[in-house]
């Protein structure tokens, strides 16, 4: 039985090429990478969407945007599920802090880890009991504010410098996994908050290699 992870975050996750509205290929996003080096025995399953925040409406976007809202939706569609990869909060930054954009990320896991309850329907969502990995993003390149067409203040970048320690306490008291994606990939200079193509390569490795250690005893 194939192994089913999904990896439910924002741009980062969908594939945003830097500096356009354009989408990396399948074999270039982190997700499809990862995919490849986990092989047949694993299902990555994509749920990315450019502006999710973590709990947040956008006061300008429609409210689709807002994670929570949108997490039962997503786990019940790709049911059964082995493990849930949360990477979010980065978007959360366009009007808020890093502490309020980690209090959304806690509830996307407790929710998350209980799913059965949450989001009860005709079958399981969570084949073999709760397992969430939680992803602290990418940093913001300090140049932000430079970037004509962004939203994000001035501070967002030091906000999200914030996120590694922020999400590792959560997972401590959730008890779900962590990761820090900005141990191994960083945002383009180009507008400072998508990922280049090595930078998704890199975070691949990282998670393909924190999957098969969570989902080994499967």
């Amino acid at each position: 039985m194939k192994k089913r992870v999904l990896c439910y975050g924002d741009s980062n996750t969908w594939g945003f090429i830097p500096g356009t509205r354009q989408r990396y290929p399948e074999d270039v996003r982190w997700t499809g990478i990862c995919q490849q080096l986990l092989g047949d025995e694993y299902v990555i399953l994509e749920e990315g969407l450019s502006g999710r925040t973590t709990a947040l409406d956008d006061p300008i976007e429609p409210d689709y945007l807002n994670g929570l809202k949108g997490l039962g939706y997503s786990l019940n569609t790709h049911k059964p599920v082995d493990l849930v990869v949360i990477m979010l909060g980065t978007n959360d930054l366009k009007y808020t802090t890093a502490n309020i954009a980690a209090k959304g990320a806690a509830e996307l896991v407790r929710r998350t880890m209980k799913a059965d309850s949450f989001f009860a329907a005709s079958s399981p969502v969570l084949r073999n009991g709760p397992r969430v990995l939680l992803v602290s993003p990418i940093r913001i390149h300090e140049n932000i504010a430079d970037v004509q067409w962004t939203s994000f203040p001035p501070n967002s970048a030091a906000e999200a410098a914030r996120f590694p320690a922020l999400y590792k306490l959560i997972a401590e008291q959730t008890g779900c996994h962590f990761l820090d994606a900005a141990d191994y990939a960083e945002p383009s200079t180009i507008d400072c908050l998508h990922m280049s193509e090595e930078s998704h390569k890199n975070l691949a490795h990282a998670m393909a290699d924190a999957i098969r250690s969570i989902l080994a005893d499967l």
